[in-house]
């Protein structure tokens, strides 16, 4: 079965992207060697927010003893980017 593209120029660029978001995706953990789990959470957050183009992303910690957290990353639809802001044992970001 063939399948003709309508516009097989935009669905090249986007398989290139979809590539270098993996490839981008599998460079992380070298970058977060000796990091604290919150910079690995935040990264992490930094990266899937904008390679899936979401709204916002969640993520609760709770196999950490005493200091389990939750963080939130909103998107800023301005200029397509994440925001962050710390408070205490939560983060809530936007």
């Amino acid at each position: 079965m063939q399948v003709q593209l309508e516009h097989p120029a935009d669905e090249i660029k986007r398989l290139q992207r979809c590539i270098n978001d993996l490839v981008s995706l599998l460079a992380l953990p070298a970058m977060w060697s000796g990091s604290k789990p919150s910079n690995i959470v935040h990264t992490l957050l930094d990266s899937v927010l904008r390679m899936l183009d979401l709204d916002f992303v969640y993520v609760s910690l709770t196999n950490l003893g005493d200091s389990a957290s939750e963080t939130v990353r909103l998107l800023n639809r301005k200029n397509r980017r994440s925001d962050r802001e710390s408070s205490g044992r939560s983060s809530i970001t936007g």
